[in-house]
């Protein structure tokens, strides 16, 4: 997500990490995964009421598609090796 993110952002795209786990990490474990794997937008630390209690979500990896008008466009759950495409064609159907 962060080669998109970076690739994208300049035409608006906004990514953001929201950390939704059990809240054993600490904002460490979160600082040290953000360093090693090279992720370069935001991550929203405490996440966990909003991930499940506003999105309904009860996995992660998630990703939801958001349009200019704030209204979730699709969402993507799970990451396999590959998905970079499918993910960037959606992207570029909502720019």
């Amino acid at each position: 997500m962060a080669a998109l993110y970076d690739k994208y952002k300049d035409d608006g795209v906004v990514v953001l990490g929201v950390h939704a786990w059990s809240g054993r990490e600490s904002k460490g474990d979160v600082k040290k995964f953000v360093s090693e794997h090279k992720v370069t937008y935001p991550i929203l630390l405490g996440g966990t009421e909003a991930h499940r209690k506003l999105y309904k979500c009860k996995y992660v990896p998630r990703v939801f598609f958001i349009d200019r008008t704030g209204r979730i466009a699709a969402t993507k759950l799970g990451f396999d090796p590959g998905d970079e495409r499918k993910i960037e064609r959606q992207i570029r159907e909502l720019l």
